[in-house]
């Protein structure tokens, strides 16, 4: 076949009329060809639906249930006719016959201020699901967790964020895990000392426990949060 190129049509860029028909021509060739071959050019739909759930369920699912927590969460599932589930709490009516001893928010977090029995509602378009429960003890002591009782408080006042106690070295000789993370480190930095070991497990230099067992109102622990000695994070308590 003679090369019918010249040096102009190499060298000058192309007409952009010419261009566009020579592009609306080959997709009109394309879809043509596609159609002779059975298949659609249409996009297909983003989202397929699911149609509407045929039951729903409570989570946790056992009747009767025993509460002794103050907080307990529930998750409303819904069921359709391809077997799947799909969380549909945030979508779905929660209610509680009563409200004296318990209360439920639009998230299913079930809050307890008393002792009762307690029925939960769950309704979604027209279905709907119950759950009976029980709450005993929910006002007793809990007893003394340290990752709750010591790891929270942490967590609550700032302690130990990435830019205070819970950076990588810690901050002023004293080191706890981020977010409380890990309890047990924390409990050996507080009542032992030290600061985290960076590429080794040895801890190195001076180790000042944060409490005194002797004093107990004299610990580091209480003393600097609470600003009666100079602490650098400021006042926390």
């Amino acid at each position: 076949m003679p090369d019918t190129m010249n040096k102009s049509s190499l060298t000058h860029p192309a007409n952009p009329a010419a261009v566009i028909l020579v592009i609306v021509a080959a997709t009109i060739h394309g879809i043509m060809l596609l159609q002779s071959a059975g298949i659609s050019a249409e996009t297909p739909a983003t989202e397929k639906s699911i149609g509407k759930p045929v039951s729903l369920r409570i989570l946790p699912d056992d009747d009767g249930r025993v509460i002794s927590a103050r907080s307990q969460q529930f998750v409303v599932m819904g069921r359709y006719n391809d077997g799947h589930e799909r969380d549909l709490t945030r979508e779905a009516q929660l209610k509680i016959n009563n409200p004296d001893i318990a209360s439920m928010d639009a998230t299913g977090r079930l809050v307890v201020t008393a002792d009762g029995a307690l029925k939960i509602h769950a309704a979604y378009e027209n279905i709907s699901a119950r759950r009976e429960i029980l709450i005993q003890g929910s006002q007793a002591t809990p007893p003394f967790n340290f990752t709750r009782d010591i790891g929270g408080v942490l967590t609550r006042r700032g302690c130990n964020m990435a830019d205070c106690h819970g950076s990588i070295k810690g901050r002023g000789g004293f080191k706890i895990s981020l977010n409380a993370m890990n309890p047990d480190l924390d409990h050996e930095w507080i009542t032992i000392g030290g600061t985290y070991p960076v590429l080794t497990e040895k801890v190195e230099g001076e180790r000042t426990p944060r409490i005194n067992l002797q004093h107990p109102e004299q610990s580091l622990i209480l003393l600097k949060p609470t600003y009666q000695l100079e602490h650098e994070g400021g006042e926390r308590f």
